[in-house]
């Protein structure tokens, strides 16, 4: 009986030195800091770092609504619209109440001249009370009404945009 708890005991102690604990990662965390150190380095106007950055963030959760979107913002700085406006896609697929890149990609949209989408895009981002930008989607929602030629609706976005932020000169 007492070789049996004394072999059960040895067993026991050389199991427990098989298992390897793996210290617990928060992905979440870990995105936005790979997002975070990414878009620095793109404001530097490093964008290979910048993209190192934003491709391990999507390494690490292929469907990050902020990872998807900063990898557009990178692809807009390199002028390569085909990939900026999959990744803007992307962005909303996963979240379509991301209101950044709601308004990133009405910027977009804009640009290439398709302002009902555009539109439709700054609407939405403007619409969100959780967006800190609401002055700016709604200064974006003024310039398309402006561009159709709705006058009256565009001074109720610009005159909204104002009421968010009393020092924005823009309207």
């Amino acid at each position: 009986m007492r070789i049996t708890r004394i072999i059960m005991a040895m067993l026991m102690v050389s199991l427990g030195a098989c298992v390897t604990v793996k210290p617990e990662i928060d992905t979440q965390k870990a995105v936005d800091a790979h997002v975070a150190a990414g878009m620095e380095y793109l404001r530097a106007q490093q964008s290979q770092d910048a993209g190192r950055h934003f491709l391990k963030a999507l390494e690490l959760n292929e469907k990050s609504p902020e990872a998807n979107n900063a990898m557009a913002l990178l692809y807009r700085y390199e002028l390569d619209e085909k990939r900026e406006e999959l990744y803007y896609k992307r962005a909303l697929r996963a979240d379509r109440n991301f209101a950044q890149a709601q308004n990133n990609y009405g910027i977009f949209l804009a640009r290439k001249g398709r302002t009902q989408e555009a539109l439709e895009h700054f609407q939405e981002a403007a619409d969100n009370p959780a967006y800190e930008n609401r002055a700016l989607a709604y200064e974006n929602v003024g310039a398309m009404y402006r561009d159709m030629g709705d006058e009256e609706a565009a001074i109720e976005a610009y005159t909204k945009s104002m009421r968010l932020r009393p020092e924005n000169p823009n309207p």
